[in-house]
């Protein structure tokens, strides 16, 4: 489902705030007011003021409405908020925010700056006078699924894995759209969709990434490994995964290849010798050529060599050389080993916890 309209989200409001208070036998709704210009002697308008009897005391209670939930929107309603208050003199007052949908992140928002909350998916939070009301609920009844896939598909994440190189540093929209190699309005999208996040903050210099685990926990979250590769396996004579990377490094067989998951990540930081050693190749060898040159057999499972062709060979890039051997980078290695199977997921999370990860994020 879209994200609500303005005039959708206008109606709205009154009987979730009259469903959410009913059960509270000291409240008391006097009246609800939709304001189409300033009652108040401020420069801005509230979308609505209540005015409530809580304990015979009377409460104001302003309500300023965002049709989009993200963090930087929740941000500024909670600004908006705080000037209409500090106009009211001498009144019991209360801010909230309403919206569709509020991530985590947008009620951490709320919670620190003191404002109340309510949205459409069933979370809402009012602590004022003696009022403690808190719902919670998982779903996100108006997610947008565009907004969610854009950020991570192909050419997105070309852009978040030089993004993520570290030391984390200011980019313009065209010298990223010229390293990560995808269109100047591509890299405009997704700059926006992280600064609504409050992933990334815009300066005079350029714009650059301020909350680096949090993109990488979203990606890992959302990647689809079947999805984006094609892998072949081989068995292979050899045991020691040395060996069996020299003889993919020093092979003719591929124009292109970069090591990943257990063997990248055990050069990087030795954790578990590396069950399996994979590599992204730009292209497939011919399987007598394999045999010939390598020593490995094609084999439909088991097998100790991974090769992998990547629908989209932004892997490669950025790449980084280790004794000699060439690898995707800290962020990709992570990304693959995350859901892979023999305790990948173990070796991803000591990687990531080295302080060089990634060239280093502090």
């Amino acid at each position: 489902m879209d994200l609500l309209k303005s005039a959708n989200l206008d109606s709205r409001f009154e009987p979730e705030f009259r469903k959410l208070v009913a059960s509270i036998p000291f409240i008391k709704i006097q009246s609800i007011k939709f304001e189409e210009g300033s009652s108040l002697e401020q420069p801005f308008n509230p979308d609505v003021i209540v005015r409530l009897k809580v304990d015979e005391k009377s409460w104001t209670v302003i309500v300023e409405m965002k049709r989009i939930g993200q963090p930087r929107e929740i941000r500024s309603a909670a600004l908006q908020l705080e000037k209409y208050l500090s106009s009211l003199k001498g009144e019991q007052k209360y801010g909230i925010i309403f919206t569709p949908y509020l991530s985590e992140e947008s009620k951490a928002i709320c919670d620190a700056t003191g404002m109340g909350y309510i949205d459409l998916s069933g979370n809402s939070k009012l602590t004022f006078g003696r009022v403690y009301i808190e719902t919670r609920s998982e779903r996100n009844a108006f997610k947008n699924k565009k907004i969610t896939k854009s950020l991570f598909t192909p050419s997105s994440q070309r852009i978040l894995r030089v993004l993520l190189q570290g030391p984390l540093k200011n980019w313009k929209v065209s010298s990223l759209a010229k390293e990560a190699e995808v269109s100047l309005g591509w890299v405009s999208a997704i700059r926006q969709q992280l600064i609504a996040n409050e992933w990334a903050l815009e300066e005079k210099s350029g714009f650059r990434i301020i909350d680096p685990n949090k993109i990488l926990d979203k990606w890992a979250e959302a990647d689809n490994w079947k999805s984006r590769t094609e892998t072949r396996q081989y068995s292979s004579i050899h045991n020691d995964p040395i060996e069996i990377a020299t003889r993919i490094k020093n092979s003719s067989l591929f124009s292109r290849h970069a090591f990943t998951q257990w063997f990248a990540a055990w050069l990087r930081h030795p954790y578990t010798i590396p069950p399996i050693v994979t590599a992204y190749v730009s292209d497939w060898p011919d399987d007598l050529e394999m045999e010939k040159s390598l020593q490995a057999r094609r084999v439909q499972q088991g097998g100790r060599i991974w090769l992998v062709k990547p629908r989209d060979e932004g892997v490669f890039n950025p790449r980084q050389k280790l004794e000699g051997f060439d690898l995707v980078s800290d962020v990709q290695i992570y990304i693959d080993l995350t859901n892979a199977p023999q305790r990948g997921n173990e070796q991803a999370t000591e990687l990531r916890q080295q302080p060089d990860f990634s060239g280093g994020w502090a």
